[in-house]
């Protein structure tokens, strides 16, 4: 599976299946010695459109696959045809129209025909074909009211291996998935889970996954997701940081029962690329504002307190040194801005939407600050204004890292020390 853009996702299924005796076939018209056409069954997938659906064999040569009416129709009959032969009695019309409601209507009716179906099948007698259906077919009435089953026409011989491939595009909406503030600024990822029913059918299941450029795969598992997963990995490691840009999980059946199975991936914003360097620059920003507001209280008096902060060796912010650092301020607010809005795929885009919040807001800054270089007030006013400047830029930075480094970090802790070392020289020039 791949992210082919941020509402439509790629899915791509290999199946790896031998040919049995009991395979269903139909007859080729005017050539009885060419192979038998096998109905073949090889996914159950959510009803509805499939774009992009593409089907071909080992040789990649096209596949045909049944319309919706000759779905239908076999679908019918797979279910009809041993509930009548081995209870020896025949289905209603009434009971065939619901079967019929449940395979090719929508969700929502073919929910409602098949409790129909099961409440009959309840109340009918206990060697009739409806209770046959009730005890041996209720969870497939269920699964076939949510999901088709996708049935290939084949030309094959019993014992035959065959390997068929098919593609087909489904919807994703990341507006749909609600993310947390911590999410939003990159702290804890995003979990995407996939259901994938075919996994019960199968001796064993690889899964893929790909995630677009700027996103990274910080864990994965696949297996059931009532139980312990059959394989789970953890791809966050010192000297890797930020994951891995696609997943390969492979899980062996073996006949066990799978009751939910799920594969799952945490997504998560790569560290390196955008979110290294708006952190390198958002440090200069930071380091910048902090080291002015040092200087800041004997350079930004005027009039006679300017002399006595001369006087006193802390020097003077002239006009010239004021328009110079008013002009230079936004020029790397600007370069801040333009990496807060980089163009990226949407999915990344998503994922780095409170990170690039937070860049935005420390390029706002430089500009903030070269405007109360220039316009703004002076002296005391200037110096307490450029103090809350420095602070700002070091809380966003500190968001920023959190979300760079992916774990917690002692925040009081580098707080205090900040204090102890930001503290006497503030309380000095107070």
């Amino acid at each position: 599976m791949s992210f082919k853009s941020g509402q439509t996702i790629r899915r791509r299924v290999s199946v790896d299946c031998t040919i049995l005796a009991q395979t269903p076939s139909v007859t080729w018209y005017g050539n009885a010695a060419a192979p038998p056409l096998r109905l073949l069954p090889l996914a159950l997938l959510k009803k509805g459109p499939l774009a992009g659906f593409d089907l071909r064999d080992e040789m990649n040569r096209p596949v045909p696959v049944l319309t919706t009416p000759q779905n239908t129709a076999v679908t019918v009959q797979a279910i009809r045809t041993p509930a009548e032969q081995i209870s020896g009695s025949s289905l209603s019309e009434r009971t065939i129209d619901d079967i019929e409601t449940i395979v090719s209507a929508d969700p929502s009716a073919a929910s409602a025909a098949a409790q129909s179906v099961i409440g009959s099948a309840a109340a009918a007698s206990a060697d009739s074909a409806l209770a046959f259906i009730g005890a041996r077919l209720e969870p497939w009435l269920n699964v076939l009211a949510e999901n088709f089953v996708l049935v290939a026409l084949l030309p094959a011989h019993t014992g035959e291996r065959r390997i068929l491939k098919f593609a087909y595009d489904q919807p994703f909406d990341p507006e749909a998935t609600q993310l947390t503030l911590r999410q939003r600024f990159a702290w804890d990822p995003l979990v995407f889970r996939l259901s994938i029913p075919g996994i019960k059918e199968a001796d064993s299941y690889h899964f893929e996954l790909t995630v677009p450029d700027g996103s990274s795969i910080t864990e994965g598992s696949l297996g059931d997701a009532a139980l312990r997963p059959a394989v789970s990995f953890a791809f966050e490691r010192p000297g890797r940081r930020g994951g891995v840009p696609e997943i390969h999980l492979h899980a062996a059946i073996d006949g066990r029962e799978v009751r939910q199975p799920v594969a799952a991936a945490a997504l998560h914003a790569a560290r390196p690329g955008w979110f290294q360097t708006s952190l390198g620059f958002g440090f200069v920003i930071a380091l910048l504002l902090v080291a002015t507001a040092l200087r800041l209280p004997g350079t930004a008096l005027h009039g006679k307190a300017a002399t006595t902060a001369a006087n006193a060796g802390l020097g003077e912010l002239t006009g010239g040194t004021a328009t110079a650092a008013a002009l230079f301020l936004p020029v790397l607010g600007l370069i801040a801005f333009l990496l807060g809005t980089v163009g990226e795929h949407a999915l990344t885009g998503r994922l780095l939407l409170g990170a690039r919040s937070v860049v935005i807001l420390q390029a706002l800054l430089p500009f903030v600050g070269g405007w109360f270089l220039f316009f703004g007030p002076h002296g005391n006013a200037l110096f307490w204004s450029w103090r809350a400047f420095a602070v700002v830029a070091v809380g966003l930075e500190l968001v920023l890292y959190r979300g760079y480094r992916g774990r917690r970090i002692p925040v009081k802790g580098a707080l205090k020390r900040a204090w102890n070392w930001l503290g006497p020289p503030f309380s000095a020039n107070g």
